[in-house]
């Protein structure tokens, strides 16, 4: 099985909320930038790359279910709000020239949105009313014409990190399991490897873990478990822990990457170069064999200090997987 090169999402410049409305109300300033940033992705040679995220990924998702008037039922999004803006402008876009894209569409998890709203205690009908507006927003996506999703991403950075999230384990289970049942390949992005278990027993079909920075975390997922539930794994083999990437180089270096316009260029280039990527992507298809599925970045680059960084890394990233590949044929 090919492995495939994605990314997680986030990538600069990070917007602020007036960007939602012009994302809404198709201002050109807006949809040129999706559009444009869109293709700035596909050109490092991601095999499937997301739509960029511009915006806070909770407030993207959260603050329409804040408003009441927006709900079917308590935290429940009536279906014709559950929509993504930044989805519908590619799907525009492509449609003119008869173009279909494939995507990957990260959304985030019912976990993640139910404690940012009610606390790291959310009640069972709250979370499960959560991840049905989740589910909803996935579903929507499918329905575009000219954007084809290859896989929906459930996005829960907080789950395993976060230690006041007291959750049952099976409402744990059973809100993961509403969210991504959508009727297309399911991933879930995990800071942590902790409960990846119950994101399998939900039917999640990848697990989403950040290997390039801390590769034990590698060691927390068993490959006989993603066997046994028919899982496989996404792994990170770039890092994008800006701030300590940086701060490592200069400890071991003496250059400070913030000091000019630019500079962080020659981390990336001497910490996450291809081979690097390489060794990397090597060493975990020697663990996990056919279940890895997805390598890529980490996380997103939204905290990348220029959109010239997050290209480099990103094609980086698919250099290095080029030459794994080519190892490998």
């Amino acid at each position: 099985m090919r492995i495939v090169v994605d990314d997680v999402g986030s990538y600069p410049p990070r917007m602020g909320h007036g960007f939602v409305a012009r994302l809404e109300e198709r201002q050109e300033e807006a949809v040129s930038l999706v559009v444009e940033l869109f293709e700035e992705k596909r050109s490092t040679g991601l095999d499937v790359p997301c739509y960029p995220q511009l915006r806070e990924m909770v407030d993207t998702f959260l603050l329409p279910l804040r408003e009441q008037d927006n709900w079917e039922e308590p935290y429940v999004l009536r279906e014709e709000l559950a929509s993504m803006p930044e989805l519908e402008i590619l799907d525009e876009h492509y449609g003119e020239s008869g173009e279909t894209v494939e995507v990957k569409v990260p959304v985030t998890g019912p976990v993640e949105l139910a404690v940012a709203e009610t606390g790291p205690s959310p009640h069972r009908d709250v979370l499960m009313a959560v991840a049905e507006t989740v589910k909803r927003f996935g579903e929507s996506a499918l329905e575009l014409e000219n954007v084809e999703v290859r896989s929906l991403a459930l996005d829960e950075p907080s789950l395993g990190t976060n230690p006041a999230i007291a959750i049952e384990r099976e409402d744990l289970v059973d809100a993961l399991h509403l969210a991504s049942e959508v009727g297309v390949e399911t991933q879930v992005h995990l800071h942590s490897p902790l409960y990846y278990v119950e994101a399998l027993e939900a039917g999640i079909d990848v697990i989403g873990v950040e290997t390039a920075s801390d590769p034990s975390r590698a060691d927390a997922v068993d490959r006989e478990v993603l066997e046994s539930h028919g899982g496989y794994l996404r792994a990170g083999v770039s890092r994008t822990d800006s701030d300590s990437m940086a701060a490592e180089h200069r400890d071991a270096t003496g250059f400070d990457a913030w000091g000019e316009e630019d500079a962080f260029l020659r981390v990336i280039r001497e910490t996450e170069s291809p081979e690097r990527v390489a060794e990397r992507t090597e060493r975990l298809h020697g663990e996990f064999g056919h279940r890895l599925r997805y390598v890529g970045p980490d996380c997103g680059l939204g905290g990348f200090p220029s959109r010239e960084a997050a290209r480099l890394l990103l094609r980086n990233t698919v250099e290095g997987v080029e030459m794994f590949r080519r190892g490998h044929c």
